[in-house]
């Protein structure tokens, strides 16, 4: 196996979370020799070198300095983000129901509910804890503690094939263990029981969970010549791997290469730590400040400045493709699509998009077009958001694939490799 394709398997499996994703980027980045910078210190920053910020242990944007020369100098950025769609747990909270210990759930980002069900499940996240007078945080997973939320038996529910529609209140709670104690088991008073074994944590000391449910099934490779890859969170994990892999590729270049790991865009993104906020541009100014410029500078930076916003695109599906645009229909490892809209939910504009295509033509990379058809509604991404924060000119690109919010997505290993191709001639580009 290739491995760069490799790197990308282990990187999906090891991040059922965005908080498991920022922490194995982190990992790259440092065996890469990237230094840590913490937002509440002053900066000393050094030419051809690189560094990374992280909030909220979700969102992480990382840099190589280039030259570190304001005259003449750009930021070359690409933006991607570590969520994706998933239901979160309440607040450990236990509910016995028929004889089960169930959780509740809300539904976050847009899940196709149907592919959650049956399947075995697991429970990822952080978990907050009392610690000497402060808060602390562990990273949580335990592949082998599954979860599940079972369908009902066709016999009762006849309409499961026609159009059921899931009630995510009353149907989609995940089922924990049988309440049955055996043997003058303890009870178990709330989820936070079970997860304080596996911490070796003392229950009490429990504060809070950010915790989502997960599809325990590895990421593998699939198709008869075994081109495509299937797994959860292709949208957007792969595009963070494509541009961290790039970033740590890139040296020598004049101008600095950035890229940014937003948290919650499939939830708007609104957040400190998201693409509409300050994160990012904070982040940049900073860079410029620390390099002896001055507010004046990093706007001058900016309007020489090009965002390459990565998200995944629809793949044409051979057996809906009736719910494409026919002249707009990026096939997987046909490259990257290019994504417009009318609307502006993508920040495509003709002169971007140009860019883009240049790009790829230096990189020898294949790119297709997506034009959602006329008479169906399109997604948002982060292109729109941090081109305007910013000022910034923007294209939205990502690779195709199949089955986009699904529990199991599917992709093209030659697309991934194209798309760090181009990524790492955008940042090389004086």
């Amino acid at each position: 196996m290739d491995q760069t394709v490799k790197s990308l398997l282990d990187f999906l499996n090891s991040s059922p979370t965005a908080y498991h994703g920022t922490a194995e980027t982190v990992k790259k980045l440092e065996e890469a020799g990237f230094t840590s910078l913490d937002e509440s210190t002053n900066w000393e920053l050094k030419p051809q070198r690189g560094y990374y910020i992280v909030r909220n242990s979700s969102s992480l944007i990382a840099f190589h300095t280039g030259d570190l020369d304001l005259t003449g100098g750009c930021f070359r950025i690409v933006t991607a983000h570590t969520d994706s769609p998933t239901f979160r747990l309440k607040e450990g909270v236990l509910n016995d129901k028929s004889g089960m210990l169930t959780m509740g759930v809300e539904v976050m980002g847009g899940p196709i509910f149907s592919t959650w069900l049956d399947r075995d499940l697991a429970i990822a996240g952080r978990v907050l804890f009392k610690k000497e007078g402060s808060v602390g945080s562990l990273l949580y997973r335990n592949p082998e503690r599954k979860v599940l939320i079972p369908n009902p038996p066709i016999h009762l529910n006849k309409t499961a094939n026609k159009g059921f529609v899931y009630n995510a209140q009353n149907h989609l709670n995940c089922i924990i263990q049988s309440s049955r104690r055996e043997n003058g088991a303890h009870k178990v008073e709330s989820f936070y029981d079970l997860i304080a074994q596996d911490l070796n944590l003392n229950v009490k000391d429990i504060l809070d969970t950010d915790l989502v449910l997960y599809d325990t099934q590895e990421a593998s490779l699939t198709s008869w010549k075994q081109e495509f890859f299937s797994s959860g969170r292709i949208d957007n994990l792969a595009m963070c791997h494509a541009s961290v892999e790039a970033l740590i590729s890139t040296k020598g270049q004049k101008g600095i290469a950035v890229a940014a790991l937003f948290d919650n865009e499939e939830t708007g993104s609104k957040t400190p730590h998201g693409a509409d906020s300050s994160f990012l541009e904070q982040v940049l100014e900073r860079i410029v400040l620390a390099a002896g410029g001055n507010r004046e500078q990093f706007m001058v930076l900016c309007s020489s400045s090009f965002i390459i916003s990565a998200d995944a695109a629809h793949g044409v599906h051979p057996n809906f493709s009736d719910l494409y645009d026919e002249d707009f229909t990026p096939q997987i490892n046909g490259g990257p699509a290019i994504k417009k809209n009318a609307g502006w939910n993508y920040a495509s504009t003709g002169e971007t998009s140009s860019i883009f295509k240049m790009i790829c033509e230096k990189a020898d990379v294949p790119y297709q077009m997506y034009i959602n058809r006329s008479d169906r509604p399109t997604g948002k991404t982060l292109g729109p958001l941090t081109a305007a924060r910013l000022g910034i000119p923007a294209v939205d690109v990502g690779n195709p694939l199949w089955s986009m919010h699904s529990i199991r997505e599917t992709a093209g290993v030659n697309d991934h490799c194209y798309m760090i191709r181009a990524f790492e001639t955008h940042y090389s580009e004086t």
